[in-house]
């Protein structure tokens, strides 16, 4: 714990700190990315899959740091028409990983306490929070 290095595969350097290599952060603005979910129709409560996936961007191998979905759905603005929702509320959404794809893979889906009414288009913030 407390040594410092550079890790050549990933081009970052990292901290040793509670028996992991964690990546460090930096000061710099991280540019925010806009992605259209689709539109809802009185029904539809999962809205995705998102791209970047949080879970890619947030948890790394080597570093063994995990991130529950209430911390992924921290750093995502959802605009629901003209309502700008906060994630991590039981009122607003979360976030969800569901199997997709032949192999199972799983994708992440914003997941809304209530169906989203019909026509409402619906847009997903990544990295308002980092």
């Amino acid at each position: 714990n407390g040594m410092i290095r550079y890790n050549t595969d990933t081009n970052q350097f990292e901290g040793r700190q509670n028996n992991v290599w964690r990546e460090f952060r930096f000061k710099e603005p991280t540019a925010l990315t806009v992605q259209y979910l689709g539109v809802g129709d009185d029904t539809i409560v999962d809205f995705g899959p998102l791209t970047p996936d949080p879970y890619t961007y947030y948890t790394t191998i080597e570093s063994g740091t995990t991130w529950n979905a209430e911390q992924m759905a921290q750093n995502l603005l959802v605009i629901n028409e003209t309502i700008w929702q906060i994630g991590g509320s039981a009122y607003d959404f979360t976030v969800v990983q569901k199997p997709t794809g032949p192999a199972g893979a799983s994708e992440t889906y914003i997941r809304f306490a209530i169906a989203i009414a019909t026509g409402r288009p619906v847009y997903v913030i990544h990295n308002a929070g980092r």
